[in-house]
């Protein structure tokens, strides 16, 4: 098999970062129609986006070691001929099994997009991640087992306020959403249906 694909968003900072944990500390580039699904996890979070085969044909999934990963703001190209190539970077494919994105084991994305029950559909808020992560480095603090620098979001109902960030030693602080943004040019309800048909249809390309 020999193929070049195009990852579109930063995906080696969703891998683990445990080296035993070696299936997931991969991103899985897996056939999807005429392009591919590129899907990172660390058990924590879930990231999963299109991807684009500029060349060749990808003829079944294979495990991109988060090393190869393009971590550049863009994304780049992965070769993928019997191993993974980046910018002169080479490895071979990580072995193992990967879990399925949509079998519930990973963070659960089944149960929040087809919840039927009310409410129909989360507050929608757009954010800038960066300046939530700067905030979180300022005030959040590693808590417990996370792993990570934690911080409780308290988030307004209108998704127009600001939303409230707490870290756990004391620390308070406040984001203001991004405005205008995918919630503000149609109704919440409107942009998470959305989102549900794109699950559905990804999950039924796979299933089916």
């Amino acid at each position: 098999m020999n193929a070049q694909v195009a990852l579109k968003g930063r995906f080696r900072n969703c891998c683990a970062k445990e080296s035993s944990r070696w299936a997931i500390a991969a991103v899985q580039i897996q056939p999807h129609n005429d392009g591919a699904l590129a899907i990172a996890t660390d058990g924590k979070l879930m990231a999963i986006e299109k991807a684009d085969v500029v060349e060749g044909k990808l003829d079944e999934p294979v495990l991109v070691p988060s090393s190869i990963v393009p971590n550049t703001r863009g994304g780049g190209t992965i070769e993928l001929n019997g191993r993974a190539e980046h910018k002169g970077k080479v490895a071979e494919y990580a072995e193992g099994a990967f879990p399925q994105w949509h079998d519930g084991i990973l963070p659960d994305l089944n149960a929040t997009v087809m919840n039927t029950a009310e409410p129909l559909y989360p507050t929608a808020i757009c954010l800038d991640a960066e300046l939530l992560f700067n905030l979180a480095k300022a005030i959040g603090r590693n808590i417990h087992d996370a792993g990570g620098t934690v911080v409780t979001l308290f988030l307004p109902k209108d998704g127009k306020r600001a939303i409230g960030v707490m870290g756990h030693e004391g620390g308070i602080g406040a984001l203001m959403p991004v405005n205008p943004c995918l919630a503000d040019r149609q109704p919440p309800e409107s942009a998470f249906q959305r989102m549900r048909e794109d699950y559905t249809a990804l999950k039924a390309d796979v299933e089916g």
